[in-house]
């Protein structure tokens, strides 16, 4: 993975802005640094101390992009059938969080 200045003449060709303004408009549209990160293509630390260097702040991660991330929930197996937490909580009648407790003291990290 590239740092933020190794992509900088990469990031900074396809935006056609420079690399400062790329990265606060991203902040400004309420982007989590960690989605920036990704969707520039460079490791999450290197855009954190580019941010910092060039004061630029970052809301903490919305719920509203989680959806654009894609990322998918845990999935377990248990007697055969494999769920995400969520849908294993439905069935359970228990909340996400009580699951994940459950596997914890079971020995598997949630």
């Amino acid at each position: 993975m590239e740092t933020i200045l190794q992509a900088k003449n990469r990031i900074e060709k396809e935006f056609d802005e420079p690399l400062a303004e790329v990265v606060a408009g991203f902040a400004e549209m309420k982007y989590s640094r960690r989605l920036v990160a990704e969707s520039l293509e460079v490791s999450f630390e290197s855009l954190k101390h580019f941010n910092r260097r060039n004061g630029i702040r970052f809301h903490r991660s919305p719920s509203v992009h989680r959806e654009i991330r894609g990322r998918r929930g845990r999935r377990v197996c248990h007697d055969g059938r494999e769920m995400n937490l969520t849908q294993w909580a439905a069935e359970l009648g228990v909340s996400v969080e009580c699951v994940r407790k459950r596997l914890r003291t079971r020995g598997s990290v949630a």
